[in-house]
C-alpha cells in the first residue's frame, strides 16, 4: 500500500514521545509518522514546522514576500516575523511517496469487527497493531465514512488516518 511523509524514512527516536497517553503520542520507541496515500492532515504529516514548509520563490529564484497578492491563493501561506515585517510566502514541501507492506499502528479501532480483534497484534492507548490485510480493510471502511460526512466535519477525521511505522524493510 502507497503512504506518504514529510522527512526522511528511517525510524526516529521518539523523545519524549513514547510511553505517555495520549492519541498521537508514538506507540513504539522508534519509528516514523506518515498517511495513506489520498488521505492527510498536513498539521500531522510531520513534527515540526520548519520540516513541512518551505519559502515559496519567483521565476527568478527571489523569495517572495508575503504582500505580493499575486500568490495569495490556498497552495501558499504568509509567515510574518519581527525579523522579517514584510514576511515571505511559505509552501507545503512535498511529502515522499513510498510502499509498506508490513505490519503497521493505526487508529482504525473503531472499523474493527467484532471477530476482527482476536488478529490485532498489539493494543497500545489509542493504536493498534496490525498485518496490512486487516489494515486495508480497515482503512477502507475509514475512507467510505470520510466520504460519507460532511465536508464540514471531515478534518477531525482525517487524524484518524495517520499511521505509526516502526522499521521500512
Amino acid at each position: 500500500m502507497k503512504f506518504i511523509r514529510i522527512g526522511g524514512l528511517s525510524p526516529v527516536k521518539q523523545k519524549g514521545n513514547y510511553g505517555e497517553d495520549g492519541f498521537h503520542n508514538a506507540p513504539a520507541k522508534r519509528g516514523i509518522y506518515a498517511f495513506p496515500f489520498g488521505v492527510f492532515e498536513p498539521y500531522l504529516l510531520t513534527g515540526s514546522f520548519e520540516d513541512k514548509w518551505e519559502k515559496v520563490k519567483d521565476y527568478h529564484g527571489n523569495i517572495v514576500s508575503a504582500d505580493n497578492e499575486k500568490y495569495w491563493h490556498e497552495k501558499y501561506y504568509p509567515w510574518y516575523s519581527n525579523k522579517i515585517p514584510n514576511g515571505y510566502m511559505l509552501k507545503m514541501k512535498k511529502p515522499k511517496r513510498f510502499e509498506y507492506k508490513e505490519p503497521i499502528w493505526c487508529h482504525l479501532d473503531n472499523y474493527l469487527k467484532r471477530r476482527e480483534k482476536k488478529y490485532v497484534i498489539k493494543w497500545h492507548n489509542d493504536w493498534i497493531l496490525v498485518d496490512m490485510d486487516l489494515y486495508e480493510k480497515l482503512h477502507q471502511r475509514a475512507k467510505k465514512d470520510l466520504h460519507n460526512r460532511s465536508k464540514d466535519y471531515i478534518e477531525a477525521p482525517k487524524k484518524h488516518m495517520e499511521v505509526f511505522i516502526e522499521q521500512i524493510h
